[in-house]
């Protein structure tokens, strides 16, 4: 009974957590999904692959549905070594995404805050404030769920690190173990890396507090050590699966370019993305200004406008869709991003606290929080603060592989939930602190900078933006109309919500307003009122789709009818080139394509697009065996001359490097007689062969089987992408390995001997350092455990005391 007594203020404050959480989400109980574009993508690529793991309960890590096929599984082979994968399934209470993602931000920061000693109430707060922060509901409603999942851990890394550099190394190590491995297998790298350097910035701050104010230097250093080694065991639990990633990675785009770059002599001289296409995302002032008033620059590119506003008026005149909640979507983003789903808004209130946080929150606290904040927001301005961005772009290691650098200000909000949690509880349990003189500065310095950003905004801002080119001076000028009183409207509601919350704060200063729980319960609805109506502009019953209508746009067209009744042995024996839909993944569903869309697509891909594809080389789109082509307009044309699943040619053209190989293809090149091959690599190659009859006999995604006839020896070309055999492709003449050769800069060629004989590919990568990954995770679990333990028994086992 005295148990339930002492916590029943956590259980109830963590209930209402996971219910504004479920309650948000509630259509997603009623078998509704949020079709966002990567939701789309993602259900279109893999549908293969997951069907045929279904039928036959193999996984596949070779994916044919685009690109002429990539091994996609390479970014998470190695993830079943780590057991600590099901505790994630446990932290969403088992509940299915994006549901469930929301209830495991909620959860995980709820339990964060209560590692730190903070008061239950104030715990809500700032969960609730992580639930309904505008930036993580728009990822959920853009479909970057993986990108969610890994963020909803660092909360609990933060609070273990925090822990150890104030002497509570051993539950503060085990939750910076735990969270690391898990944030890690939820495979959204950039994520883990950007906060990798925000916790450098934020442990120098630390380091630097502790000799200023003469602070215990031991204690730091002795946590920062054991939280080192916590966060590498956590990375080791995930050893096979990083290696397998790592690998893969040098063959993307975001490895080291194979072409040399025009006018320069070394091709090693960008290990990663191009500079410009890395920093496309990259914030200005505008952008980061709508943490305080979020439609500053428009709000979305989709924005939610109502039928009374000049722009509604125009879509209503021009017969435009309106939503089920009686709005349109209008292109109202106008800030310096070339897109965008929505702005940063965190609430009023978290920008008060940051404030009164400044004033007396312990600096220990306050400092490296606060550096953290500044440092992801020159971090997300990427080309705008090219000052920071490039040193770090051209030479830190791994920072060139990521792009969309405004993805950094995700993490913010944790960063600004722990100040305001920290500024909350020490308001309510220290009377020592000169409260009302801090709240006068609070109260003066936040209305003035949210006053002074708005006059400025409203009589300084063009309100036109670089994509605003494709509309009439007529339309703009309502558009622009629109715009100014989106950013008005804002900026009434954010002064009308922050004197709320400074009038809430004033009332418990002043002992008007005594119970916790009364305090903490205002705050809460101020900062629920504020939030949750933003979110609404971007998640609400419009982004909802019943499972029928969004599999509906997956349904068959006539196209995709009239390709299948010509195809009646699959998808495996031809390409589709949707010329409309080339960097779209949607075509893949049906048909295997030579387009795609995808974060991880082959460098060697990308280079034969842009070199061939792109500009209409039908040499090259037959090579791909790209059977049937969708026209501009929509129609469908055979193309007699696609060359199928493999060809014998007649010569073997020998080149000395990846220029030549893909400039060699021209327009007059005959795929169908000549193969061309890098003798750089691949040597002593015959220059010309017998003709061979050849028939592809079986395929799964896998696996591709081939029957080849021929009188002399014979040179086989296959309509396959060429993957290195060290990494897991390999090649099978009647049973026994053999070496194959990548020909025409991408394909898979292979020199078979006179006769009847069967050849197989198979792709079977091997997952290096399984044991690690086991041993590291079953490591961590068994000390989180121990640490759970009652106190009365960990004083039986050596050691632990």
């Amino acid at each position: 009974m005295d148990f339930i007594k002492k916590y029943v203020s956590h259980f109830i404050s963590g209930l209402i957590v996971v219910c504004a959480a479920v309650i948000f989400m509630m259509p997603q109980l009623q078998d509704k999904i949020i079709a966002g574009g990567d939701v789309v993508s993602s259900t279109a690529w893999s549908h293969q692959v997951l069907d045929y793991q279904e039928e036959t309960g193999i996984r596949s890590n070779w994916n044919p549905s685009m690109f002429s096929g990539m091994p996609w599984g390479l970014l998470s082979l190695g993830y079943q070594y780590n057991v600590l994968r099901h505790v994630d399934k446990v932290s969403q209470l088992w509940a299915s995404s994006p549901m469930g993602l929301l209830i495991k931000t909620g959860l995980v920061s709820f339990l964060a805050f209560l590692l730190l000693r903070i008061h239950p109430y104030i715990a809500c707060i700032g969960a609730l404030g992580l639930v309904f922060n505008v930036n993580f509901i728009i990822l959920l409603e853009a479909g970057h769920q993986s990108k969610l999942n890994v963020l909803a851990n660092f909360p609990m890394i933060l609070a273990g690190l925090i822990m150890c550099f104030n002497g509570r190394w051993k539950l503060g190590s085990a939750i910076i173990a735990l969270f690391t491995s898990i944030a890690i297998s939820n495979n959204h790298i950039q994520m883990v890396y950007y906060l990798l350097l925000t916790f450098f910035i934020f442990g120098l701050a630390s380091l630097i507090i502790h000799i200023v104010e003469k602070r215990n230097l031991k204690t730091f250093l002795t946590g920062t050590l054991i939280a080192l080694i916590a966060a590498g065991i956590g990375g080791l639990s995930n050893y096979s699966r990083l290696v397998s990633s790592k690998s893969f990675s040098e063959d993307t785009m975001r490895g080291t370019p194979i072409l040399k770059v025009e006018g320069d002599s070394s091709s090693e001289k960008s290990k990663g993305l191009e500079w410009e296409y890395a920093m496309q995302w990259s914030n200005d002032l505008a952008d980061v200004a709508s943490f305080l008033i979020p439609r500053i620059v428009g709000g979305s590119s989709y924005e939610e406008v109502s039928s009374t506003s000049a722009t509604g008026k125009l879509l209503r005149s021009n017969g435009s869709k309106k939503g089920r909640d009686g709005t349109y979507q209008a292109p109202m983003y106008w800030g310096g991003l070339p897109f965008t789903s929505g702005p940063y808004y965190s609430s009023m209130l978290f920008f008060l606290l940051l404030i009164l946080g400044g004033f007396f929150l312990e600096r220990k606290y306050f400092i490296p929080l606060f550096s953290s904040i500044v440092f992801l927001l020159l971090l997300s301005m990427g080309s705008n603060a090219s000052w920071l961005n490039k040193p770090l772009f051209d030479y830190l290691p791994l920072f060139s592989k990521f792009r969309a650098p405004n993805s950094a200000v995700t993490m913010i909000p944790l960063f600004l939930s722990f100040i305001a949690c920290l500024t909350l509880n020490k308001l309510i349990i220290d009377k020592k602190i000169k409260k009302i003189r801090a709240f006068k500065f609070t109260a003066v310095i936040s209305l003035a900078t949210i006053i002074i950003i708005g006059f400025i905004s409203l009589t300084s801002f063009s309100f036109e933006g670089p994509n605003d080119a494709r509309y009439g001076q007529q339309v703009l000028d309502i558009f622009i109309e629109t715009r100014e009183a989106l950013l008005l409207s804002d900026f009434k509601r954010g002064v009308l919500f922050a004197v709320m919350a400074l009038g809430v704060l004033f009332a418990f200063i002043k002992n008007i307003i005594k119970q916790t729980w009364a305090f903490t319960l205002l705050l809460g609805l101020v900062l629920c009122f504020d939030l949750v109506p933003v979110d609404r502009r971007h998640l609400d019953i419009d982004n909802w789709e019943s499972m029928r209508n969004y599999n509906n746009q997956f349904a068959l067209s006539n196209v995709d009818q009239q390709i299948m009744s010509m195809e009646p042995k699959g998808r495996a024996f031809y390409r589709v080139m949707d010329v409309p839909n080339m960097q779209s993944a949607k075509t893949s569903y049906h048909h295997n394509t030579i387009g795609g869309y995808h974060a991880a697509k082959l460098q060697r891909y990308q280079d034969i697009l842009d070199y061939h594809v792109y500009k209409g080389n039908m040499s090259v789109i037959n090579m791909l065996n790209a059977k049937y082509i969708i026209q501009q307009d929509g129609q469908l044309s055979i193309n007699q001359n696609a060359l199928g699943n493999a060809w014998s040619v007649q010569n073997v053209v020998s080149v000395n490097s990846p220029e030549e190989e893909i400039t060699q293809m021209s327009e007059n090149f005959d795929a169908k007689n000549v193969a061309i091959i890098n003798a750089s690599e691949f040597p002593n190659i015959p220059t010309s062969f017998s003709p061979a009859t050849i028939s592809m006999e079986e395929v799964t995604p896998n696996y591709w089987k081939y029957n080849v006839n021929s009188s002399g020896g014979s040179y086989i070309v296959f309509s396959e992408v060429w993957y290195p055999e060290e990494k897991g492709l390999n090649a099978y003449i009647d049973g026994s390995r053999v070496s194959f050769s990548r020909v025409n800069y991408i394909l898979r060629g292979i020199d078979v001997p006179a006769g009847n004989h069967t050849i197989e590919f198979k792709f079977e990568p091997k997952a290096e350092g399984s044991f690690i990954s086991l041993i590291g995770s079953i490591l961590i679990l068994v000390w989180v455990l121990i640490n759970f333990l009652p106190e009365r028994i960990r004083k039986k086992i050596p050691y632990l005391t």
